[in-house]
């Protein structure tokens, strides 16, 4: 039931993202968003060509507000091929890049998101979610950088921890259960690091404080449409430890 609502929520937020960003460029074109491309699919060669002649410098602009790197316009009687606008090339051609990816001004309307109690669900975290669902052995956690928030972590992640339910787990800042000079680590690694992936040990408790585990996972960080920052890890190890000093 769960997997079955995240597809619907990712198909409404698809639809509106498409629909908004039609409306802004003021096209009447399918639209899809793949991978970091824009795909537009023009109903022949001639109106590629003249829609890539009338809007390159607004699809460029739009293209990086919405923070994907290039246009492609499709036509038939194969729809390869297509004309490719690359908008940095364009607007450093008019002069108009550094202002268009320093002030990095958004779109007109909103982007489409949907708000649940502690977390923002956007196009951007919800790849990641219904992956986990649809591999529930993955140990999975997010957390959001602002506060250091748990919002999101899968059953098996939990199950890691003894007397440690769903619940609980997801309303814990990484303070309550982190030991701190572990967390202080993997805040100037996480810095350094910045978008990169990479592993982290780090020691954690349990609420009662009466198991230490420690932990060996993968993370990598995740900007969404909304610019909220998020950590997305995946445990790849865990062992109990005697409980270290200075507690």
């Amino acid at each position: 039931m769960a997997m079955e609502l995240l597809k619907v929520a990712q198909q409404i937020i698809n639809d509106e993202a498409v629909r908004l960003f039609t409306q802004e460029c003021g096209i009447h074109y399918p639209v899809i968003f793949e991978n970091k491309s824009i795909k537009i699919y023009v109903q022949s060669q001639r109106a590629a060509r003249v829609l890539s002649w009338q809007k390159c410098y607004l699809l460029s602009k739009q293209c990086i507000s919405w923070n994907y790197q290039k246009v492609e316009i499709y036509s038939p009687p194969y729809y390869c091929s297509p004309i490719t606008i690359n908008p940095y090339a364009i607007l450093t051609k008019y002069c108009d890049y550094q202002d268009s990816v320093m002030n990095k001004v958004p779109p007109i309307i909103a982007k489409a998101g949907i708000q649940f109690d502690n977390l923002k669900l956007s196009q951007s975290l919800l790849p990641i979610i219904i992956r986990w669902i649809e591999n529930p052995n993955i140990k999975g956690a997010i957390v959001r950088i602002s506060d250091e928030r748990q919002i999101v972590l899968t059953e098996a992640s939990a199950a890691l921890i003894s007397g440690t339910d769903l619940l609980g787990a997801t309303k814990r800042k990484r303070s309550d259960y982190w030991y701190l000079s572990d967390l202080s680590d993997m805040r100037r690694e996480t810095k350094q690091r910045g978008d990169s992936p990479f592993e982290f040990r780090w020691r954690g408790t349990n609420e009662q404080r009466s198991q230490w585990t420690l932990f060996v996972s993968s993370y990598y960080i995740v900007c969404d449409e909304f610019s909220n920052v998020y950590q997305i890890s995946e445990n790849i190890g865990a062992e109990q430890i005697i409980p270290p000093p200075t507690i």
